[in-house]
C-alpha cells in the first residue's frame, strides 16, 4: 500500500507513545490474526500455541492502562490510528472530506470476500473522521447505512473516500464509497452528531 502523510483531521489527543516498537507490535498482531484465520493445524499445535500466547498475555498485564492513555487509537502516523480492531487503513485529508486506501487482511474474511460487518466498521471510522475534522470536536454515529454493491476483496488495496453532504447545527450528513478499481464494492451514508460539552467524557473529566 502507499504511505501518505498522516491526516490533518485527528484533533483528539495525538501521541507518539510506543514509538517504532508499538508499530512493530501492532503489525505482528495483525499478521498473527491473519494467519490464525487460515490455519489448519493438528490439535497439539493449537494447544502449544495457546500455552505460549497465555504466557505472553500474562507478562504484559502489568502494563494495562485506562482507555485513552496508551497509543491505541492515538497514532495517526500508523494504519488505522494504531487500532488493532481496524484493518490496514490509511487516509489523507482533502477539501470537504478524505480519501485513502484500505486493505482487509485474511482475519476479515466473511466467505470469499471481506465480512460485511468489517466493511461497515471501516465506513464508521472513515465517515466519523470526516465529521470529527469538520466539527473539530468528538462526534457519535446516530445511524449508518451501508449498501453492498459487489463482494469486497481481501488482501489487496482498495480505494475509499468520504465527504460532507450537509450540516444542520450539530448534525452532519456524510457519505462514502469503497472501490476496487472501477468496481464499486459498497456505498455508505451516515448521520453524525457533534457532542455537547456535557456529553463529552473528556470534557467531564477535565471539569
Amino acid at each position: 500500500m502507499t504511505d501518505p502523510q498522516p491526516p490533518a483531521f485527528t484533533p483528539l489527543s495525538r501521541t507518539t507513545r510506543g514509538g517504532d516498537g508499538y508499530a512493530r507490535f501492532l503489525a505482528e498482531l495483525r499478521r498473527l490474526g491473519d494467519v490464525a484465520t487460515v490455519l489448519d493445524a493438528p490439535e497439539h499445535v493449537y494447544d502449544e500455541l495457546a500455552s505460549r500466547l497465555s504466557v505472553i498475555v500474562d507478562d504484559v498485564q502489568t502494563y494495562r492502562a485506562p482507555e485513552g492513555q496508551g497509543p491505541a487509537g492515538r497514532r495517526p502516523d500508523l494504519p488505522g490510528r494504531g487500532l488493532l480492531l481496524l484493518p490496514d487503513l490509511r487516509l489523507v485529508a482533502e477539501e470537504g472530506g478524505v480519501r485513502g486506501e484500505v486493505c482487509f487482511g485474511e482475519r476479515f474474511t466473511g466467505w470469499t470476500a471481506a465480512h460485511g460487518g468489517a466493511v461497515s466498521l471501516v465506513f464508521d471510522e472513515v465517515l466519523g473522521a470526516v465529521a470529527t475534522a469538520t466539527a473539530s470536536r468528538p462526534v457519535r454515529t446516530a445511524w449508518l447505512r451501508v449498501d453492498y454493491r459487489a463482494p469486497t476483496p481481501v488482501g489487496r488495496p482498495l480505494a475509499i473516500s468520504a465527504r460532507i453532504d450537509a450540516i444542520a447545527g450539530r448534525k452532519l450528513r456524510i457519505s462514502g464509497e469503497l472501490r476496487d478499481g472501477d468496481t464499486v464494492c459498497a456505498e455508505a451514508e451516515s448521520l453524525m452528531v457533534v457532542l455537547r460539552d456535557a456529553d463529552d467524557p473528556g470534557e467531564r473529566a477535565a471539569g
